[in-house]
């Protein structure tokens, strides 16, 4: 049997005191600070790239308040959600409950199954958008191979990735990746403030205007005309966006502030889990700052030409070939990561079906398993050409029922019998939001991304 522990369905052990309050004297726990850190390095990764493709659906001023609209919405839901873990864990007398637990003990079996199939998909969407991230950055790079191609040929790394079957062979390269993540983010913001501040042209890539212009002799002008072809110039950020496209933004919002699968790791692995409120909330103020900064500045930047991340707005020279070097590296590496909590869904459920296997054969069905799950991700990935609206639909799909739907259904759950009116209706107003929002980004993303591949 695999060795593996995932912290998202991480089972329970038994202790006698309360989890909120108990100061766990272990080396291996963290400080307030560690936990801040940790927190920052999961929410500040590729998907602050769509931002500005977000805030272009959404104009930068409803974009601005959207942003921090949800931003506060998701801190709140996390809030509640550790509220109703550290409840449920003092009433069962146990010191870890997994999200899909907490949904299991307040919802029933009908939770505990929704919770993981939105994990899976959430997962499962996070690798296929690293894989074409990966794929459209290399095809910039070196543009005589295809995606296609690319995708064709990263489809063995990805395969001999997914068995690898435990996260701390890869712990050595973790801090390389955040490093090269950072360091690419800081090059793409010091070049957007320099665009800025020098009040560059910006034009459409791979889009040509019809100009008329007289057709001349010599050096006069004659009465005749002809066309040709020039580069558009893109329009400027609009303050409204359409209100077709707002889905879109929010599917990509949710998508880069989706750190709901850090939130019960982090508050299990804290040596004073009742202070895990103070660092959600100096986390996600400082998230909140970063993702409007680079969002706003990405799209005032590029207005109508912006990409479906930023990063593929950026110059053709030597410094952000690297950079997107450095990005698909580090974005390897996460691929691992990520595939590690959907694979363990996976194997938990089959496993009891191959317990009367040897461990060799248990081994081979294993590395059998995982590289079809690979391929999925991968052939998901060479499906679909957008990257903007592959990350919204995944946003959409999965992440915003995660971040903003469970948490105050699991508390209501819990706790309604103690609510108030307005409590009661905040809950209800939470669940609609997230509702709403989620069935409206998946079918927008869906219906532009068929519009996309015809």
């Amino acid at each position: 049997m695999s060795e593996e522990r995932t912290p998202l369905l991480a089972e329970g052990n038994v202790q006698t005191q309360d989890p909120a309050h108990i100061v766990v004297h272990d080396k291996n726990k963290t400080s307030e600070g560690e936990t801040l850190v940790n927190f920052l390095k999961g929410c500040v990764a590729s998907g602050v790239l769509a931002l500005p493709f977000a805030f272009q659906n959404a104009g930068y001023v409803l974009g601005t308040i959207g942003m921090v609209l949800i931003i506060g919405i998701a801190t709140y839901c996390l809030s509640l959600l550790i509220l109703t873990k550290q409840t449920l864990c003092k009433q069962y007398n146990v010191d870890t409950m997994s999200y899909s637990e907490v949904g299991h003990f307040t919802v029933g079996k009908v939770g505990n199954y929704l919770i993981t199939s939105a994990l899976l998909v959430t997962q499962l969407g996070f690798c296929c958008v690293y894989v074409l991230f990966i794929s459209v950055h290399l095809n910039e790079v070196w543009p005589q191979v295809t995606r296609l191609e690319y995708v064709a040929i990263t489809l063995p790394v990805f395969v001999v990735l997914s068995w690898v079957r435990s996260l701390k062979r890869i712990a050595p390269t973790s801090m390389f990746a955040n490093l090269l993540i950072l360091f690419s983010l800081l090059a793409i913001l010091a070049h957007c403030i320099q665009s800025m501040t020098n009040h560059e042209t910006i034009y459409m890539d791979g889009h040509d205007c019809k100009e008329v212009i007289p057709v001349m002799n010599g050096t006069i002008a004659t009465n005749q005309t002809r066309t040709i072809d020039v580069a558009c110039k893109a329009e400027s950020a609009m303050a409204f966006a359409d209100v077709g496209s707002v889905p879109i933004f929010f599917g990509n919002a949710v998508y880069s502030v989706e750190i709901i699968g850090l939130v019960l790791p982090m508050e299990n692995s804290m040596a004073r889990p009742s202070r895990v409120n103070r660092v959600l909330y100096v986390g996600m103020a400082i998230v909140a700052v970063v993702y409007v900064l680079f969002g706003l500045l990405g799209y005032l930047v590029y207005g109508s030409a912006t990409q479906g991340t930023v990063s593929e707005n950026m110059p053709d020279n030597v410094l952000f070939n690297v950079v997107k070097i450095c990005l698909c590296v580090a974005l390897v590496q996460t691929y691992t990561i990520q595939l590690y909590p959907a694979v363990n869904i996976i194997e938990k459920a089959y496993a009891p079906k191959i317990n009367h296997l040897s461990p060799s054969q248990h081994r081979v069905v294993q590395t059998v398993v995982r590289s079809l799950i690979a391929l999925l991700t991968v052939g998901l990935a060479a499906a679909i050409p957008h990257l903007g609206l592959f990350i919204s639909l995944v946003g959409s799909l999965g992440a915003g029922a995660l971040a903003l739907v469970f948490p105050p259904l699991m508390h209501y759950q819990l706790f309604r019998d103690s609510l108030n009116t307005a409590q009661r209706v905040r809950a209800y107003v939470l669940i609609l939001f997230g509702v709403l929002g989620s069935v409206a980004g998946t079918f927008v993303s869906i219906k532009d991304i068929v519009n996309a591949m015809t």
